[in-house]
């Protein structure tokens, strides 16, 4: 038996398709119409996470513990949300829109890939909300129990009220971009970390912890209230300034910009302050009434004032005062001051600067440093450091410099780390003589393959400044010498008579001015060659030989 045949027996589909071309096209139009409205109701009713049918764009979704709804990719959910429970989810799909009429009392799991804005939301205890996407907090948001926020990497949270996070145990993780439009508060026993983008256009409090490991932008004052934590690892701004009562640690930049107001950018630290290795704080005004360790660079430029304890573990901070008073470091000194602490002028980071410390730079990094340090023996100054990861990298050029501000190359050391790797490096050079500077300051520049550039911190080692001194040693014939001296680093400190086979044969600490003549009562001494050296407040030593006839 034949089979039967669509086309005619000397037709071809190709001369069918001729004259037959528009009931074609029609016949595959509603074909692909018919498969995309099942693929569809597939999508948002059989996915293997979703057990609870979507309601429709205008249903109401009542969730028990253990069910998941998923809005589809092209719909937009305006409903209400009547129950959300713990063990419950609701899942937003890429492409999709959630922008339910009410959400309140919401304690399940809200994962946001698309889009959504949740109107006067009230979150209760054990809900958690997941940012792959974009979520808008519209008008007031209340948290009536512990609660977890977690922002990943390119998404966005947005805050249009006063927001307080304050239930103890909640925690927030932001990897992305968070921008606050009103005040935000972090109560007692929270934990919040930023290793992306966070913003606030008003004030912040802290009460809880706050670890910031990016950039956090306050265009307001941050209160930090006993108990509080703030610890800046990377780029803190603000514009009004910083009120700590609790603890303040400072391991990167923090710029208080003081922008629209001269009583603006100020510190007041009436807590604990600590400031990291090579970390600095940037600001007009600076108060300190309790307690300030660590080392690290404070530049300040108006009214500075310590009256508590600074640097008395005695790790050495810089504190650079561009408007001084008088001699001391702060305009009003009291308290107790270590004398680690140093002035000496350096050009303060901008907040274009990314401190070592952050977790992400704008650029790669050729290579990440674990130690950086710089030692000063009696011939030469020794630079060592270690290198953890070393990524398509060149070399190092080590610069130096006698102001902190012009740096110039000194030396090359190539990369010896097989890609990935770290290794451990030195270089050294013999001590300089300086007549401008009483410090030597030090900085690796990091240079890639592809000529990519990074900055180490700076480093920097104490040289009593080199002076050719003017020094008259002569035996007055009446059992005296006398001395006369001018040129010298400061004030004379101790005086030493040896002989060329370096015996001491006279030692005598004492306290001369920088230019002066002195009468010495020298023991007996057989004749000879001698060597009388001057060691002045600054450290260095000055000699001149004479002889005994």
């Amino acid at each position: 038996m034949k089979q039967k045949r669509l086309l005619g027996s000397n037709q071809t589909f190709g001369m069918w398709l001729k004259s037959n071309w528009l009931s074609f096209v029609s016949i595959l139009l509603a074909s692909l119409g018919a498969l995309g409205i099942w693929l569809s109701y597939y999508s948002a009713n059989n996915s293997s996470s979703c057990n609870v049918s979507y309601p429709g764009d205008r249903g109401s979704i009542s969730l028990s513990s253990g069910d998941t709804v998923c809005i589809p990719a092209g719909n937009t959910y305006r409903g209400s949300v009547a129950s959300f429970p713990n063990g419950a989810a609701i899942l937003v799909e890429t492409g999709a829109t959630f922008n339910p009429s009410s959400f309140s009392g919401a304690a399940g799991y809200l994962q946001v890939d698309g889009d959504a804005t949740l109107k006067s939301p009230t979150f209760a205890a054990g809900f958690e909300l997941n940012v792959s996407g974009y979520v808008f907090l519209q008008q007031s948001a209340s948290v009536n129990g512990m609660i977890t926020i977690e922002v990943a990497e390119n998404a966005t949270l947005e805050i249009q009220k006063a927001f307080s996070f304050s239930q103890a145990g909640s925690i927030w993780s932001n990897q992305g971009t968070v921008t606050a439009s009103k005040e935000l508060t972090f109560g007692t026993g929270t934990v919040v970390q930023n290793v992306g983008e966070m913003t606030s256009a008003k004030s912040v409090i802290v009460e809880g912890t706050f670890e910031n490991y990016e950039t956090f932008d306050v265009k307001n004052l941050i209160t930090i209230n006993s108990g509080g934590i703030l610890e800046n690892n990377c780029k803190l701004i603000v514009i009004d300034g910083i009120l700590n009562s609790g603890s303040l640690v400072n391991e990167g930049n923090m710029f208080l910009e003081g922008a629209g107001g001269s009583w603006k950018g100020y510190l007041t630290n009436q807590g604990t302050l600590v400031n990291g290795t090579n970390a600095s704080i940037v600001g007009k005004h600076f108060t300190n009434t309790s307690s300030v360790t660590g080392s690290g660079y404070f530049f300040f430029s108006m009214n500075t004032s310590n009256t508590g304890d600074f640097g008395l573990d005695g790790s050495g901070i810089n504190f650079q005062d561009s408007s001084p008073t008088g001699s001391n470091i702060f305009d009003t000194q009291g308290g107790n001051i270590d004398p680690s602490v140093t002035a000496f002028s350096l050009i303060e980071p901008t907040t274009d600067d990314n401190p070592a410390s952050c977790s992400n730079y704008s650029g790669s990094l050729p290579v990440v440093l674990a130690a950086f340090e710089v030692e000063m023996d009696d011939r030469e100054i020794t630079l060592d450091w270690i290198s953890t990861s070393e990524v398509n990298f060149s070399h190092f050029e080590i610069q130096a410099s006698w102001d902190g501000r012009e740096f110039s190359e000194i030396g090359q050391v190539p990369g010896m780390a097989t890609d990935g790797q770290g290794a451990p490096y030195q270089f050294s050079e013999p001590i300089p003589l300086s007549s401008s500077g009483d410090f030597r300051f030090y900085r690796l520049n990091m240079v890639d393959l592809d000529g990519t550039q990074t900055f180490s911190d700076i480093q920097q080692v104490r040289i009593a400044r080199q002076v050719v001194a003017d020094i008259r040693f002569w035996n007055t014939g009446s059992g005296d010498w006398q001395l006369a001296y001018s040129g010298l680093n400061g004030g004379v400190r101790h005086v030493r008579v040896v002989d060329l086979a370096g015996r001491t044969i006279w030692n005598q600490s004492v306290n001369w001015e920088s230019s002066t003549s002195q009468s010495l009562r020298l023991p007996d001494m057989a004749a000879g060659v001698y060597v009388l050296s001057l060691l002045d407040e600054r450290g260095a030593i000055q000699s001149q030989k004479f002889r005994v006839q």
